[in-house]
């Protein structure tokens, strides 16, 4: 079977009103749509058997093929009789001469006819030629828009996966603040807490107060009574007050309530702070002895209670 190149291939197409770009025969032959295989010389190209080619040309243009073979061998024989008629001129008898002009009638007829079908075939051919390369020539556009945006695609697809990689990494740095800012916080309420325990712990009623504390604190209440009251102060009344509120330098038990709060053993009043405990029973004690001095009652007993 007969086998044709590139360019044979491109010639008979042209003939056939396929195509004029021979690139278009290359793409045809490289996509598979023309069966074609690559010679064994590449500077030979491809080569493309005659059945495949033909194929191919009655799947573009249905029935073209055998119109333009049947135009052919019409215009052979065709030649072959004008030969003929070239060779044996005619004898001069009127019949033949009358048949052969009622011949050369018919055929000029036939031929006519012929011609004006072939006309038609050829125009409808090249309209459908200019279409089928308005086509190509869409599809190559459309080809190109796709490749672009397949090249865009690709683009938002690299820039998406940096902007994932990027918040994979934001995320986790967030991840880590939130860590550190919590650490951060519990060590703050830890210091807090600490910081509220030791202001607590400096400031719980129940601390030790030594007797010389003692007198130290409440000198200020003394040196505001009446100088009356204040002559009669004495070492062993403040010794009185002092053991009557505290037990080896600690408040007495029964004098702290749950809260915390303190409690005067002489007035019953609650307090707050040891130091206004300190000044009040100071205050009263010796008020009171003051008294029952001028009342001449009893004096106080050694339990610092107040007896009438």
């Amino acid at each position: 079977m007969r086998e044709y190149n590139v360019h044979e291939v491109f010639a008979i197409l042209r003939k056939y009103y396929i195509t004029d770009c021979q690139q278009m025969v290359t793409r045809w032959i490289r996509d598979g749509k023309i069966h074609g295989t690559r010679s064994a010389n590449r500077k030979d190209g491809y080569r493309v058997l005659e059945e495949d080619l033909f194929d191919f040309i009655e799947e573009e243009r249905p029935g073209l093929p055998a119109i333009i073979e049947t135009y052919e061998e019409y215009i052979k024989n065709l030649n072959i009789g004008e030969q003929k008629e070239k060779n044996n001129p005619p004898n001069g008898n009127n019949d033949e001469e009358k048949r052969g002009q009622k011949l050369d009638g018919v055929n000029e007829k036939v031929i006519d006819q012929l011609q004006q079908r072939i006309i038609y075939l050829e125009n409808s051919l090249l309209e459908l030629q200019e279409e089928k390369q308005i086509i190509e020539m869409d599809m190559i556009e459309e080809m190109e828009l796709n490749n672009s945006r397949k090249e865009k695609c690709e683009t938002l697809q690299e820039e998406n996966k940096t902007i994932i990689e990027l918040y994979e990494i934001i995320d986790e740095e967030n991840k880590q603040l939130k860590e550190k800012l919590l650490l951060f916080e519990n060590s703050k309420e830890t210091d807090i807490d600490s910081k509220l325990k030791t202001e607590n712990a400096n400031n719980k009623p129940n601390h030790p107060v030594t007797f010389e504390d003692y007198k130290n604190i409440s000198n200020d209440t003394i040196l505001k009574l009446d100088p009356s009251i204040k002559n009669s102060v004495t070492e062993d009344h403040l010794r009185t007050i002092y053991d009557q509120i505290f037990h080896e330098g600690f408040l007495r038990q029964e004098f702290v309530a749950d809260d915390g709060k303190v409690r005067c053993p002489f007035t019953q009043k609650m307090y707050k702070q040891q130091k206004r405990l300190i000044n009040n029973a100071t205050k009263q004690y010796f008020e009171s002895l003051s008294a029952q001095n001028k009342n001449e009652v009893e004096p106080v007993n050694k339990n610092g209670d107040f007896s009438k």
